[in-house]
């Protein structure tokens, strides 16, 4: 799941990235994410860093670190914590994108 979201970004294809997340997911600020905040604040981190390029992940239990590289941000840590939704897994909130 946090893969594919991520390759989603990584192709520049918000609208399927958000499709990942979970109906309730809920950004840094803990407030619920909608679509257009969640297009809003992934062009707003394209403009300030580059689009991601690349991206590596660790998952401990249900906290997913990804290291994503941006052209020009470099790399930095994204957290997701993910939840169980029948026989597979949703993000449930996001810090950065």
């Amino acid at each position: 799941m946090a893969t594919n979201y991520y390759r989603a970004i990584v192709a520049q294809n918000y609208r399927l990235a958000f499709t990942y997340l979970a109906a309730n997911v809920t950004g840094q600020d803990g407030r619920r994410l909608t679509l257009p905040a969640f297009l809003q604040l992934a062009r707003m981190f394209d403009g300030e860093n580059g689009p991601v390029t690349n991206f590596s992940v660790g998952a401990f239990q249900s906290m997913v670190v990804m290291t994503i590289n941006r052209k020009k941000g470099g790399l930095y840590h994204a957290h997701l914590q993910m939840a169980r939704n029948g026989d597979s897994w949703t993000i449930i909130s996001i810090d950065r994108i």
